[in-house]
């Protein structure tokens, strides 16, 4: 079983792929690549989900490796998921400022135009023709694809959080720690701690569905649960 928001490998291809969609027909998917961020279809029976934890491990080892080394700003403490996605997210702001507004630039060319009532060839102004080259710029890559890497992160985030706080009850069921109410609190407090949007909490249910129905049919093997956590100690210690 594949769902939507697992990390997978393709084929030979042992690179960290994202489940972002799924295609009508043909049960086939649609994958982000980490690398580059390039989407692609393939057919399910190509594709080897990833156990949870081993996936996690995976992500945190790609955002170290991705954060500048001169990253001032870093979450101290257990070297975790969240602790990397922090790292990574400040560094990434680091080195990347956001670029000036172009607003006043932009709102001038109607007042020229409205200046004269017969504007001569040299008082009108004209668009500037943009420049292919800016258009694929390094910076405009980078930020494309930092945007593409917090999909990332935010899937990563509800993974670690739900596959930490189900459980397989005796008769076989999953099942959710406290309520899925809390679990989505939680991921909302992680991703605002990492500094990525939060899911919403319609998108929250669907993951939490979609991971319970695999480790279901899974039989808990090969899903990489580990031993479960206070959930509601978790959001205690962390709200204000």
């Amino acid at each position: 079983m594949v769902y939507v928001g697992a990390f997978v490998i393709h084929g030979n291809d042992t690179e960290l792929f994202l489940v972002i969609g799924e295609v009508s027909k043909g049960n086939r998917v649609r994958l982000r690549k980490w690398s580059n961020g390039s989407v692609r279809t393939a057919k399910e029976s190509d594709i080897a989900v990833i156990p949870a934890q081993e996936a996690i491990m995976r992500l945190r080892a790609l955002l170290v490796a991705d954060t500048p080394a001169g990253t001032v700003d870093r979450l101290e403490g257990q070297q975790d998921l969240i602790a990397a996605a922090y790292d990574y997210m400040s560094g990434f702001k680091q080195s990347h400022p956001p670029e000036p507004a172009t607003a006043t630039r932009i709102s001038a060319a109607p007042k020229a135009t409205r200046s004269c009532a017969h504007p001569t060839s040299s008082s009108v102004v004209r668009p500037t023709k943009p420049s292919r080259k800016n258009d694929l710029s390094q910076g405009a890559s980078a930020n494309e694809l930092h945007a593409h890497k917090q999909d990332f992160i935010r899937e990563g985030v509800i993974i670690q959080m739900v596959t930490s706080n189900v459980t397989i009850s005796p008769n076989g069921h999953v099942e959710v720690l406290g309520s899925k109410v809390d679990l989505y609190r939680l991921i909302q407090i992680y991703c605002a701690t990492v500094g990525v949007t939060a899911p919403t909490k319609s998108l929250v249910l669907r993951r939490i569905h979609n991971i319970q129905a695999f480790i279901a049919q899974a039989g808990g093997k090969q899903t990489g649960l580990r031993s479960p956590r206070e959930l509601l100690f978790d959001i205690k210690g962390m709200e204000p």
